[in-house]
């Protein structure tokens, strides 16, 4: 078993009276709101270690007093393979994550965890297990390309067109291992961390397995002066 050490950064019925169907309105806005209000606070407060998820897939320590980040563990589980005239396409069983079309479809991680006001979050590829595997084209993402068949008709269909400069790649691709994307709603923020467990070396067909990784999770505090431009632009 090999192993790696990298780092990413990162309307109303008319039959009602107006002031009758307002109240009901103003009524359900309050429930719903309600509702999500308490669904976002039993999130956050479900799952583990700070609201952080704590699986068969991922686990999360307490953050450490040498780096200040929260350690993370990724047991990679089985992914499915579907072979194509392109190729071998790659999935990860839970929500799909967004590919680019052209690129290698290797499949992906995506984990929802909660986020902390006042700080960007960035992650460290720490530590990996990995075997290779050979003599393994991988499949292009599909594109939807328009075919007009007249004037008036077209159809949609998704055809894998490969990205020549992509796959003419003389290295393991994607270069980074996690992506983090940052949202709030209400008064919660989210981070989505999304993992790579595969890479792929189009131009030797190798395709690298990441079966067990460890990173860390980091909350930045946001700079002074970025808080103050944001809050002028409120």
């Amino acid at each position: 078993m090999n192993s790696e050490k990298w780092e990413a950064r990162s309307a109303a019925p008319t039959h009602s009276p107006p002031y009758r169907t307002t109240i009901c309105h103003y009524c359900l806005v309050a429930v719903l709101m309600l509702g999500l209000i308490t669904c976002l606070d039993l999130i956050a407060s479900a799952g583990g270690l700070n609201g952080f998820p704590q699986n068969d897939i991922i686990r999360f320590d307490p953050p450490t007093n040498a780096t200040g980040g929260y350690p993370f563990e990724i047991r990679v589980p089985p992914f499915r393979e579907e072979l194509t005239s392109s190729g071998w396409v790659l999935s990860f069983p839970g929500h799909p994550i967004s590919e680019t079309p052209g690129h290698p479809q290797l499949g992906g991680l995506a984990f929802l965890l909660p986020g902390q006001m006042g700080h960007v979050s960035r992650v460290e590829w720490v530590h990996s297990e990995f075997e290779d595997r050979t003599n393994f084209p991988v499949a292009p993402v599909p594109a939807m390309k328009r075919i007009h068949l007249d004037d008036t008709r077209y159809r949609d269909e998704y055809l894998r067109i490969t990205n020549e400069a992509v796959y003419a790649s003389d290295h393991f691709i994607p270069d980074a291992g996690f992506t983090v994307n940052e949202g709030q709603m209400a008064t919660q923020r989210w981070v989505r961390l999304i993992c790579h467990p595969n890479q792929y070396y189009p131009t030797r067909q190798i395709l690298r397995c990441h079966r067990r990784i460890e990173g860390l999770l980091f909350f930045d505090p946001v700079p002074a002066s970025i808080t103050r431009k944001d809050d002028d632009r409120r």
